[in-house]
């Protein structure tokens, strides 16, 4: 386990910005992966856990925003939905919420991955978008 944390953190540390973009995308839809799992097994308190992870995980891509740019207001907004979705779901330990979330963060996390690969994200966000990658 060790050995891991280390792998991630040096991954975590070396990554270019647009990488660390997505890599926020992937963990918080993989703990709300693990999440439905929890709480399929009744393990409530884990599912807290891994709930708040992912809500940690939106606050930091909404906090990452950059307001000189028209889309960061937009996406403002739907980072404010999906806290207040997690925190329902969390309070009801609803699956099909987390569930709605997690298939809006894939498709955002699509979105930023195809821009990335087009070159736009390299080095500097595209004009046309808000966050600071």
């Amino acid at each position: 386990m060790e050995a891991a944390n280390k792998y991630l953190e040096m991954a975590v540390s070396t990554a270019p910005p647009e990488r660390l973009l997505l890599m926020l995308y992937d963990g918080a839809i993989n703990f709300l992966h693990r999440a439905m799992e929890a709480i399929e097994a009744l393990d409530f308190a884990e599912a807290n856990r891994l709930i708040i992870r992912a809500e940690e995980i939106v606050t930091e891509l909404k906090n990452s925003l950059n307001p000189q740019y028209e889309i960061s207001q937009h996406l403002e907004k739907v980072y404010d939905y999906f806290l207040s979705r997690l925190f329902a779901a969390n309070v009801a330990k609803d699956t099909e919420i987390l569930r709605e979330v997690q298939q809006h963060l894939r498709e955002l996390r699509e979105a930023w991955s195809g821009i990335i690969s087009r070159g736009a994200g390299v080095g500097s966000p595209p004009s046309s978008w808000g966050p600071e990658v």
